[in-house]
């Protein structure tokens, strides 16, 4: 999946606010997010936007996307914020809940944690 941003630009202009997706998604009812105005408010000014961590509530179930008349898919619009987010804090998640990830992250590749011997590959 490419990260587009201007697949969210896509999302605000196409949605109709028919409410389908609302309708069924357990997620947008819990955080009371009318789509069209939500990605508009993001396309307007993303830095401004304060629900920008409720891209981190959808589950890419894809119920969106079946229900919408347009075809729309939510999830790879808050997919596309999600990149934005990381990207504009320099690779780090930005949710202060999962910053534990970064640390996991940063060990794994560490040649402190590394069990792999690069001088014996069992070549024999």
């Amino acid at each position: 999946m490419v990260f587009d941003p201007e697949y969210v630009k896509h999302v605000a202009k196409s949605c109709i606010s028919c409410g389908n997706c609302v309708n069924k998604c357990l997620m947008l009812q819990a955080c009371a997010i009318e789509p069209k105005s939500y990605f508009n408010a993001y396309v307007t000014s993303p830095k401004k936007q304060k629900n920008n961590l409720l891209a981190y509530n959808c589950l890419f179930c894809g119920l969106c996307k079946t229900v919408c008349p347009k075809g729309l898919n939510l999830g790879e619009a808050f997919l596309v914020i999600r990149a934005e987010m990381v990207r504009s804090s320099r690779g780090r998640i930005p949710i202060k809940a999962l910053r534990t990830v970064n640390t996991h992250q940063s060990l794994s590749f560490s040649r402190l944690f590394t069990t792999l011997n690069p001088g014996n590959r069992g070549d024999s």
